[in-house]
């Protein structure tokens, strides 16, 4: 659900349009589409979206002026059918600098952060961005940071000193008596909303009993710590630095116990642009990268990084990625407005053999695309034994217990493809007896015209017409 970004960009450097080199997905991971979301000419330093996917929010700093608003997309920030962006102004939306945004898993509760040029003021909507209320307000310079847990009764805001905001009843009321050791400017909490992750300088600071008791972390040694991302379970830590000489993106799998660099540094080089980074809730995708720079994208927790060829070097400003990993958006300086990413779309062409009959067991070859390692075919619901060979190909085994015809499905993670019509019949064996012969002797002709047993029915035959002759000469 977290996003994140820093929310002062350091500085516009040229952009490259050269694509960088991929690296290709593991076969047994869910594929996904990256694309442009339309071209939009607009600065969004902040993106957030709700757990499905599907609501997302774009806090609008146009760096002239304090007459922005806060963006909307119903439909995952992806572009239509026309390639036409699914993003529009909320009207109702305060105007300012939107600096900060986040969201409930619903996509009902909001909080943004948006500056006039002489105050800080946190707002707040209830009804999915319709309306809006101001909390607090504070200096230009105090209020740099705000998340929402899931149910978005738990909100944590941070204070650019050594002060934490924590409240229980979506912001109604406040308990600012939180203190940490040291200047912090970036926050996030768990979906479930027992753990707080605060950032600063080279150091994390991490409570996991809502912020009674915090431990100190330092993270980097030369590199300043500007965002940070928390699993819902409180167990997986994403944070990114930048600067210096180990300017990176750092994951922790035990609560903060220990970071672990990417190993991103050597790329980043001395540049000083900012890095922002995101993570779904569940802890398994993540994605890194610094103004200018290219995308860095994970799909098992850290471990293995690779580039989208569809990104060029652009100036990322922030990263939104769903629950689950599949469907993200990322927000763009200048032109463009925004990316998306979301789960490529899964289909069946054709099952191999189609019909006909057979001896069973026997094995049905699906071709189709985006297929990947758990994926199970059905024929009309019953599912059957299904080996993974490459994105577009399924071998199933068919029994001869069960439907042997009907539809044949694809279902991947709760996605289902299109059906295609499957028809066998089980095959019946026949018996040849062979008859051994001697030399010299006639046997009668075999198939349609003749067999062994016509033969007998002739001899019979020729013989009772004989025997009859016989009798009736006797009698005369």
């Amino acid at each position: 659900m977290r996003k994140r970004l820093i929310t002062n960009v350091l500085g516009v450097i040229g952009m490259a349009s050269a694509f960088v080199s991929p690296t290709v997905l593991a076969s047994a991971e869910m594929p996904l589409t990256f694309s442009d979301s339309g071209y939009m000419m607009t600065r969004w330093v902040d993106v957030t979206m709700s757990n499905d996917g599907l609501i997302a929010y774009a806090a609008q700093d146009s760096a002239s002026g304090y007459s922005d608003k806060v963006w909307k997309s119903s439909n995952g920030g992806a572009a239509d059918s026309s390639n036409a962006a699914t993003w529009a102004e909320i009207p109702s939306s305060p105007v300012g600098r939107w600096l900060e945004i986040d969201t409930s898993a619903n996509g009902e509760v909001v909080f943004g952060i948006a500056s006039d040029g002489v105050t800080t003021t946190l707002y707040r909507s209830l009804d999915g961005g319709e309306n809006w209320s101001m909390i607090f307000a504070n200096s230009v310079t105090g209020i740099s940071d705000v998340a929402v847990s899931d149910s978005g009764l738990k909100v944590v805001v941070v204070f650019g000193d050594t002060t934490v905001f924590y409240s229980i009843d979506t912001g109604d009321t406040w308990d600012s008596s939180i203190t940490v050791s040291g200047n912090v400017n970036q926050i996030d909490i768990s979906g479930d909303g027992n753990t707080i992750v605060s950032v600063g300088a080279t150091k994390a600071y991490i409570s996991s009993d809502a912020g009674a008791s915090w431990a100190t972390r330092t993270v980097t040694g030369t590199s300043s710590l500007s965002s940070v991302n928390v699993s819902e379970d409180g167990v997986t830590i994403l944070v990114a630095s930048r600067g210096g000489t180990d300017a990176d993106a750092w994951v922790s799998t035990d609560g903060g116990l220990d970071f672990d660099p990417a190993g991103f540094s050597a790329e980043y080089g001395s540049s000083n642009q900012g890095t922002y980074s995101s993570m779904s809730s569940d802890g398994s995708t993540m994605l890194w990268a610094w103004y200018g720079g290219p995308i860095k994208f994970s799909r098992d927790g850290g471990d293995s990084w690779y580039t989208p060829t569809e990104t060029p070097l652009r100036g990322w400003l922030g990263f939104a990625i769903n629950a689950d990993g599949t469907r993200g958006v990322l927000s763009v300086e200048g032109a463009g407005g925004s990316w998306n990413f979301r789960r490529s779309t899964l289909s069946l062409n054709a099952a191999s053999p189609a019909q006909g009959a057979s001896a069973f067991p026997n094995r049905v070859t699906l071709t189709g695309t985006n297929f990947y390692e758990g994926c199970v075919a059905s024929i009309d619901g019953v599912a059957k034994v299904t080996t993974f060979v490459s994105s577009t190909i399924l071998r199933v085994a068919i029994g001869a217990s069960g439907p042997l015809s009907g539809e044949f499905t694809v279902e991947c993670d709760g996605l289902n493809s299109n059906a295609v019509d499957w028809s066998y019949t089980q095959q019946t064996t026949t018996t040849t007896t062979t008859v051994a012969t001697t030399t010299g002797s006639t046997l009668p002709p075999t198939g349609a015209r003749g067999n062994s047993s016509s033969y007998w029915a002739l001899a019979l035959l020729v013989l009772g017409l004989g025997l009859a002759g016989f009798r009736a000469r006797s009698r005369s």
